[in-house]
C-alpha cells in the first residue's frame, strides 16, 4: 500500500495507473466532474469522487451519474483496500472478473447500468450492501448471489431475474433489506424465507409468484414492512388463506393488493404487534 497521500511522496504507483485506466476508458473528458483527475501535481485522494483512508490508499470510488461510458477495466480490482465502488446509472458494463482481488470490498452500487451478469459475485464475501437494481439480467437468480453470507442489504428491483426464488436464499441469514419486486420470477415463495430472521423490510411486489404465503413467514420477528401486491400482474398473485401474520411484533406495513386470498380474515389477524400506539399500514 501507499505511505502518503501526496503524489510526490510515495504514493502508490499502481493506485494513480488503475484510476488513469478507469477514466480513459470510461470516457473520462467527457464526465460531467472531473475535478483533479489526472492532474500530476494532485494526490488521487483529491480527485473527484474518490476517496482514501488516512490519507493512505484508495477505499472509496462514488461517481453515480456521472456520465461514464464503456466497460469498467478489471484493473480496478487491483484496489486492495477499496471498499465502495458506485457507478449507478452510468452507460458502463461491468462484469466480476478478478474481483475476488478486492476482498475489502463491502459496498457495490451498479444499479441501472449494463450489467448483465452476477458471475463470480459470491468471492466478495465481506459485501454488506448489493445494488443490482434497474438492469437487463434476463436470467434466473443465479447461485453465487446466495453465497453471499454477509450481505445486509440486496437491490435486485427491476433487474429483469426469472425463474423462481431458490431455497438457498435461506443462507443469507445477515440481510435487513431485501428488494426483489417488478422481475419475473414465478413460481411460490419458498419456506426458507422464514430463515431471514432480520429482515426489516421484504419487497416482492409485482412479480408472477403465486401459490400461498408459508407459515414460516412468523418466523421473520424483525419484519416491520411486507410489499407483496400484484396490481400489474393479472393472473398472478398470492391465493389459498388469507395468512394471520399474528407472530411479527414489529410489523408496520402490509401491502397485498390485488391478490386472490379466500376465506375469512383470520380471527387472530396481527394480533402479534406488540406497539399498538403507532399506525399499521395495510393496502
Amino acid at each position: 500500500g501507499s505511505t502518503s497521500c501526496g503524489a510526490d511522496a510515495g504514493e502508490d504507483v499502481d493506485e494513480r495507473t488503475v484510476l488513469f485506466q478507469l477514466y480513459n476508458e470510461l470516457g473520462g473528458n467527457d464526465w460531467n466532474s472531473r475535478d483533479n483527475w489526472k492532474e500530476d501535481n494532485k494526490s488521487v485522494c483529491t480527485w473527484f469522487g474518490v476517496k482514501c483512508a488516512d490519507g493512505s490508499e484508495v477505499t472509496d470510488i462514488e461517481l453515480p451519474r456521472n456520465g461514464l461510458k464503456g466497460t469498467v477495466p478489471p484493473s480496478i480490482f487491483h484496489l486492495k483496500s477499496l471498499r465502495t465502488l458506485n457507478l449507478q446509472e452510468n452507460d458502463v458494463e461491468f462484469t466480476f472478473e478478478g474481483i475476488g482481488l478486492t476482498p475489502a470490498l463491502e459496498e457495490l452500487n451498479m444499479g441501472h447500468t449494463k450489467a448483465r451478469s452476477l458471475s463470480g459475485i459470491d468471492q466478495l464475501q465481506n459485501l454488506r450492501t448489493l445494488n443490482m437494481a434497474e438492469n437487463h439480467f434476463s436470467t434466473s437468480l443465479p447461485k453465487d448471489l446466495f453465497k453471499l453470507s454477509s450481505l445486509e442489504k440486496l437491490f435486485i428491483t427491476n433487474a429483469g431475474f426469472i425463474g423462481s426464488i431458490p431455497g438457498d436464499i435461506g443462507a443469507m441469514t445477515k440481510l435487513s433489506v431485501l428488494f426483489m419486486n417488478h422481475n419475473e420470477l414465478t413460481g411460490t415463495l419458498p419456506s426458507e424465507i422464514g430463515m431471514l430472521t432480520s429482515v426489516s423490510v421484504l419487497q416482492v411486489s409485482e412479480n408472477l409468484l403465486y401459490g400461498s404465503v408459508p407459515t414460516e413467514i412468523n418466523k421473520m420477528k424483525a419484519l416491520k414492512s411486507l410489499f407483496a401486491d400484484s396490481f400489474t400482474r393479472p393472473g398472478a398473485g398470492f391465493s389459498g388463506p388469507l395468512p394471520a401474520f399474528d407472530q411479527l411484533p414489529n410489523l408496520r406495513e402490509l401491502a397485498l393488493g390485488s391478490n386472490t386470498f379466500t376465506g375469512a380474515m383470520p380471527s387472530s389477524f396481527l394480533e402479534g404487534v406488540t406497539v399498538t400506539d403507532e399506525k399499521i399500514t395495510i393496502g
